[in-house]
């Protein structure tokens, strides 16, 4: 464990990987059978037997803090230390203990993690991940992790950080909804081995087994805490329904406060603790001497100053209970502002337009909102949209102008949604992709570089850097597609992309180049569809097909719209091949 000689030995912040070897229960998948909750990846089982793991671990550093995050166990957070106390609010744990529970039949119910409305499926596998040394010794050292979620629509970006100069972890994360369907996201954070000790005006108090913890979000958001067994959930409102292409965005920061006994306020790096006439702070960035003032019952109003910064709490007792604080830094700019009659920001509850969309969703809706949605999700002609729904309409007419090769139109249709939604890297890929159809593009172009700064892990981007090199092919698999054959969802979904966009060839020469990492038999049947679809080469469809059931029976099995159209397509095209058989009644679902 770190103790309080890392404050001196560490300067700036830093980042570094590392191998956790770890013992924990080993799993099987169970068959799959039609109607599983788990689709289109297995229930799990334990077996009762423990297996040694080599996991990969991405570790952050401050003089402050240390925070340890396993991109193989779903992107969480499973370690943090306080340096300033030397208490592990959470430590590595020693084993991975699993239990019965959640949608795969098994879970792993330790660190802090992002879940989704139904349970992320891959809540326990790797997810892609990127680090970023700092700047210079004043930038912040952060890891990047993403993950396209099987089974779904949504996909995620987080970025984790720890700047330099405060006690802090800073977390940013984007959800989009991928699709052209109204999709419930019900983004919350769970901290396992954690108990809510209360909540104010912008944050939650978690307490862990070592340490205090304020979860402070941006001015304006607001959410929902609620602590049940060993665990803390903490959801984002209002943020259960995404529109089509939607994107939410939100941060929050992880500051420790170990040497409190409870959050009474936090804000702007400060924490206070009010019992009575007890009062306490504790910083997590130097302030220099702050000016205090505190009012107490009686009428009195007291003042002092204050050296606040990290590790170094400030406390005092006074005459009479405490009812009003005033936190100054050494410029007067006031820091924290606290009332014992202070009032608590109401529960937005839905937005107008959330309600308004889930509504025209429904089977059976009527109106414009429920026509556009029809026509957009049927890929029909839908040039005029709802209020809110333009960037979707924009992205629907620029497939529909793809597809009939008018890359003139389809530029125009890109520019449109991007002028309603710029904060959209698939849009601004579209748009490279669409220039280099065009004979427009020289190098890398701003439209890919605007789409990296905005998720640097999206998996089109590393598809896009494939496509626009030279078409000859090397004795070696090329480097560039070894990310997307390593993570298949992603991958799949760059292809489905470019299926439904009318690049044809795109989709053959990605999926050829990634086949030659390694096998992923759904990529195969995909080329085979494309083949019968779009050629008369029904042996070389075949061949795919054989390549592909040869195969061991494993994910990624067909969900989207495009791979279970595919699937039955080929077992009604080749009746005689069991795996495709058998693929085609698990798409098919239960009877009704």
């Amino acid at each position: 464990m770190a103790d309080a000689r890392d404050i001196e030995r560490i300067t700036g912040s830093q980042v570094s990987e590392d191998v956790w070897k770890v013992e924990g229960d080993r799993v099987e998948p169970e068959p799959m059978r039609v109607g599983d909750s788990s689709w289109p990846l297995p229930r799990l089982r334990l077996t009762g037997d423990i297996s040694a793991h080599d996991l990969s671990l991405v570790r952050l550093e401050n003089p402050w803090l240390e925070v340890v995050v396993c991109p193989a166990l779903g992107g969480r957070i499973v370690s943090l230390i306080d340096r300033t106390s030397g208490s592990p609010i959470w430590n590595l744990p020693a084993e991975i203990r699993l239990v019965e529970g959640g949608r795969r039949g098994v879970e792993w119910r330790q660190g802090a993690e992002l879940n989704l409305s139904e349970g992320r499926l891959n809540s326990m596998g790797s997810v892609d991940w990127w680090i970023r040394d700092p700047d210079s010794i004043d930038g912040p050292a952060a890891v990047f992790l993403a993950e396209v979620c099987p089974g779904s629509p949504l996909a995620w970006h987080l970025c984790v950080s720890v700047p330099s100069d405060r006690a802090e972890i800073l977390v940013e994360c984007r959800i989009e909804n991928r699709s052209l369907e109204v999709v419930r996201s019900g983004p919350s954070l769970v901290f396992h081995g954690t108990r809510m000790g209360g909540s104010g005006d912008g944050f939650v108090e978690l307490v862990g087994p070592g340490g205090r913890l304020a979860l402070v979000f941006d001015e304006g958001s607001f959410v929902r805490a609620e602590s049940g067994g060993e665990s803390t959930a903490v959801a984002i409102l209002p943020g259960d329904v995404m529109t089509p292409r939607g994107i939410d965005s939100f941060k929050f920061r992880l500051a420790s406060y170990s040497f409190l006994k409870h959050l009474t306020a936090v804000r702007q790096g400060l924490a206070l603790y009010v019992d009575g006439p007890g009062l306490a702070i504790q910083a997590t960035v130097s302030l220099g001497n702050c000016q205090v003032v505190a009012r107490l019952a009686n009428g009195q109003t007291l003042e002092t100053l204050a050296e606040l910064a990290p590790g170094k709490p400030f406390s005092a007792n006074l005459p009479d209970e405490v009812t009003d604080v005033v936190i100054r830094d050494t410029n007067g700019n006031e820091r924290l502002r606290w009332s014992a009659t202070g009032l608590r920001p109401e529960d937005p509850g839905p937005s107008t337009l959330e309600d308004a969309i889930l509504k025209a969703s429904q089977p059976g809706s009527f109106g414009f909102e429920a026509e556009f949605l029809r026509r957009v999700s049927s890929g029909e002609p839908a040039p005029r949209a709802p209020l809110g729904l333009e960037a979707a309409a924009a992205w629907n007419q620029a497939r529909i102008a793809a597809r009939a090769r008018d890359w003139r139109e389809a530029d125009l249709w890109i520019d449109e949604g991007l002028q309603r939604q710029t904060d959209d890297q698939l849009l601004w890929w579209l748009k490279a992709l669409v220039a280099r159809h065009r004979g427009e593009t020289s190098g890398e172009s701003t439209e890919i570089l605007n789409a990296h700064f905005l998720a640097p892990l999206e998996p089109a981007l590393r598809a896009e850097a494939f496509l626009s090199m030279d078409l000859s092919q090397g004795k070696e698999p090329s480097p560039l597609t070894k990310p997307l054959a390593s993570f298949p969802d992603a991958l799949l979904d760059v292809l489905n992309w470019l299926y439904d966009f009318g690049m044809v060839e795109d989709a053959a020469r990605l999926a050829d180049e990634c086949l030659r990492h390694r096998e992923i038999p759904l990529v195969r049947y995909l080329l085979a569809g494309s083949l019968l679809r779009q050629t008369r080469l029904e042996a070389e469809a075949a061949h795919q097909v054989r390549l592909a059931s040869a195969a061991p029976l494993e994910p990624p099995f067909p969900w989207r719209r495009h791979e279970v159209d595919t699937i039955k397509l080929l077992a009604a095209r080749f009746p005689s091949d069991p795996r495709l058989a058998e693929l085609s009644a698990l798409v098919a679902g239960p009877p009704s």
